[in-house]
């Protein structure tokens, strides 16, 4: 994984804390930005300018890789999937299905992602932030399957998270990315 050499910038969310409610409450969409998200940024910084493994560099860089195309794969709008989307994954049902369920079935930390492969879609599991086998995939749809994502909100109904989560797919991101 090629790493950035210079210091990460944390994104604005495109919505404000409380864009996701009632899926995820204001409180806990803050946290999950402002310290978790926040935090991989500055721990990568924080090794940039004072030396760091590169095992923990790629760790705290996928964190925030994951985390910004996460804000991105939800909205507080209605969308729907577009022809380009439904062409690829056919059926939205199915789709939605697929990845709750690779979510569901991650030992652990990780995140579920639907991601673009040589022209076709799949979901694929990844464990905590590791980002390495699938750096060649283009990202559709990231669904963060670590605890602090959903525990503040649903404590151990994660399906319920999951299955909630995904009604809230930016499919007009789906559908400029592909």
């Amino acid at each position: 994984m090629k790493l950035p050499k210079k210091r990460l910038i944390l994104p604005s969310l495109p919505y404000h804390y409380d864009g996701l409610e009632p899926i995820t409450s204001s409180a806990a969409l803050k946290i999950h930005y402002t310290k978790h998200h926040a935090g991989y940024v500055k721990k990568f910084n924080g090794m940039i300018k004072k030396g760091g493994s590169r095992a923990d560099l790629e760790f705290n860089y996928s964190g925030h890789v994951l985390h910004t195309r996460f804000w991105d794969s939800f909205t507080p709008y209605i969308t729907e999937p577009g022809p380009k989307t439904m062409k690829a994954i056919k059926d939205p049902g199915f789709f939605i299905s697929k990845l709750v369920d690779t979510a569901m079935n991650i030992k652990g930390s990780g995140w579920a992602v639907a991601a673009l492969s040589k022209g076709k879609v799949i979901i694929v599991p990844i464990a905590n932030h590791d980002l390495r086998n699938i750096a060649y995939l283009i990202p559709l749809v990231v669904l963060d399957a670590w605890e602090h994502s959903y525990y503040a909100d649903y404590a151990n109904k994660k399906k319920e998270y999951f299955n909630s989560i995904v009604d809230l797919i930016n499919w007009d991101t789906v559908e400029s990315s592909l």
